[in-house]
């Protein structure tokens, strides 16, 4: 779907992309079927000959992904001054809180933004209220001070106060995926097991677990 040539590489800005598109592109804005503008984010949608026609023998799934032609991926993704692809997460990655639209990847990004941060994750939690929140699990370079305050702080001064964590975890390392990238969905399973554990020994205190 995209391209980055041997020179491209060279260039640490476009490295950062996905890199020139090879098949039709738009960007879709999340909230109706317009196009967004260059530098906007949006749902990344592709036509070319030789994307697929369908699910086999799901008919509902394909009508969802498929429209006029144009694969929804359900990727995050703008195209920038370069004409390059860039890629922001998953839609289904998106969390709504503070009241408003929160994209795991922008928060990661300002923390690694962070002299001291080495890695960040940040995936959503939602508590017994239903409520989303912002959670972060960062590994910070050997010899950091930071604490969870600083990287707070400093969240709230590169995007805004609705995009903080409202919980920073510290870890040595943390788990990666195939492509190398902090594996969120593991770190967010981590979460939720101590919280069950957590939770299942505060009922055993309480008698309610036999």
């Amino acid at each position: 779907m995209s391209i980055l040539t041997a020179p491209d590489h060279l260039d640490p800005e476009l490295r950062g992309t996905a890199g020139r598109p090879t098949a039709e592109v738009r960007i879709r804005d999340l909230d109706d079927d317009r196009d967004v503008p260059p530098g906007e984010i949006g749902e990344v949608c592709v036509r070319s000959p030789s994307t697929m026609l369908g699910y086999w023998g799901e008919p509902e799934l394909t009508a969802v992904t498929i429209r006029d032609g144009w694969v929804h991926t359900g990727d995050l993704g703008s195209v920038d001054k370069n004409g390059c692809l860039r890629l922001h997460g998953r839609m289904g990655e998106v969390m709504k809180t503070n009241g408003i639209k929160v994209r795991p990847t922008d928060v990661e990004n300002a923390l690694l933004t962070h002299p001291e941060v080495a890695q960040a994750a940040v995936y959503c939690v939602v508590d017994d209220d239903h409520v989303e929140h912002i959670h972060a699990a960062v590994v910070v370079r050997p010899g950091s001070t930071a604490d969870s305050g600083t990287l707070i702080g400093h969240v709230t001064a590169e995007l805004s106060p609705k995009h903080v964590p409202a919980v920073v975890t510290f870890h040595d390392a943390l788990p990666l995926t195939g492509a190398g990238k902090p594996d969120k969905q593991r770190v967010a399973a981590r979460h939720t097991a101590v919280r069950h554990n957590t939770d299942r020994r505060r009922r055993a205190r309480t008698g309610r677990v036999r």
